[in-house]
């Protein structure tokens, strides 16, 4: 059985992936607006690819972080 601490630092490890994880994607959606509302292309062509990836990335850690959380406390 888990004790409490161990239950509340799970949990706050938890937390701090999935806000680094929102993050992420919050950037790559900074990029999209930074292009399409701000009309500004810093990266040229890299851009694609570079969007891609860290909207990418931030979605499957995301999505990880969601199925990590449903696995949390597996051992009680």
């Amino acid at each position: 059985m888990i004790d409490q601490v161990e239950r509340k630092k799970r949990l706050v490890r938890w937390w701090i992936g999935t806000g680094s994880s929102a993050i992420v994607l919050a950037f790559g959606g900074y990029l999209l607006v930074m292009r399409y509302l701000l009309d500004h292309n810093p990266l040229r062509e890299k851009y694609w690819l570079i969007t891609g990836l860290v909207l990418g990335f931030g979605a499957l850690r995301l999505g990880g972080q969601l199925l990590r959380r449903k696995y949390l406390f597996d051992e009680d």
